[in-house]
């Protein structure tokens, strides 16, 4: 089953949320999106994945993924893990800032 949603309200995973990003934004095919999101958000190991194949009545199975999308795959998906990390260091400077700035010691008497 399939449902709309938005990316944080189906997974707490920045790591997918910034694949997502990637291949919305056109950076990387959607077909090598897919084996990335599947690496993450389905624990599928890449070795499954190279694996994964379409069955055919009447004709050899064929792979879903090639080699090479599996490789760009990898990449988006070192991509995104890089990505998530800088996103989460922002943050955690932006809390920091506000955190110092609402402390008793950071309030300036005037008189």
């Amino acid at each position: 089953t399939y449902r709309l949603g938005k990316v944080e309200e189906l997974s707490d995973d920045p790591v997918l949320g910034e694949i997502l990003k990637i291949v919305a934004n056109g950076e990387h095919d959607p077909q090598a999106g897919q084996a990335a999101a599947w690496h993450v958000a389905n624990k599928m190991s890449w070795k499954k994945l190279s694996a994964k194949s379409i069955q055919h009545i009447g004709h050899p199975a064929t792979l879903y993924f090639s080699k090479e999308t599996l490789t760009r795959a990898q990449q988006i998906h070192e991509t995104a893990v890089a990505r998530a990390k800088e996103q989460q260091t922002k943050v955690a400077k932006t809390e920091k800032v506000i955190a110092e700035t609402a402390s008793p010691d950071a309030i300036v008497k005037r008189d």
